[in-house]
């Protein structure tokens, strides 16, 4: 199965890039929020909540090669190399094929998109650029710069390279 990663800190777009992708990448493709996959009360940002939700991503896409779904889509925050290790080795060891994309976004306009959305969760708003930078830095296969993009045209890119990658 091939697995796209799309790591961003809150309100780069990772939710509205997804929704869009759901859109247009339907046959042979399945969707994962990782935050729909841990909602525990209360919220606590800790290493066994991490570990859980990955533990549930990656059973979930288990589910999924099992059903014979060829492709995944999952979506969340992993600013760490050795949160992104950790899933690599869980997805690597059942043979997944893992694609890295990353978005992130100039500080002041994240700063906007997570004031307007008015959604904070786990990560609170003053938190999300240095999130952003973290991300921004760690090794991927593909990277977007969302600040001056509109969600539009990063579903182009984005799409262009999973549908070159995903089969059917």
């Amino acid at each position: 199965m091939n697995v796209f990663i799309i790591n961003s800190a809150p309100g780069v777009g990772k939710t509205s890039l997804m929704n869009n992708l759901q859109k247009r990448l339907k046959k042979g493709y399945a969707f994962l929020d990782g935050d729909d996959l841990g909602r525990v009360i209360p919220h606590v940002l800790s290493t066994g909540w991490l570990n859980l939700i990955q533990d549930n991503i990656v059973s979930c896409i288990d589910n999924f090669d099992g059903y014979k779904i060829k492709n995944c889509v999952v979506s969340f925050v992993f600013p760490t190399k050795e949160r992104l290790e950790r899933l690599y080795g869980l997805l690597k060891r059942r043979n997944h094929e893992i694609y890295h994309i990353v978005l992130f976004c100039e500080k002041n306009r994240l700063i906007e998109r997570m004031k307007a959305r008015n959604s904070q969760k786990i990560i609170e708003i003053r938190d999300s650029p240095e999130y952003d930078s973290m991300i921004r830095d760690l090794n991927c296969d593909y990277k977007f710069d969302t600040s001056d993009m509109n969600m539009h045209d990063l579903c182009d890119e984005v799409y262009r390279v999973i549908s070159d990658i995903g089969e059917v």
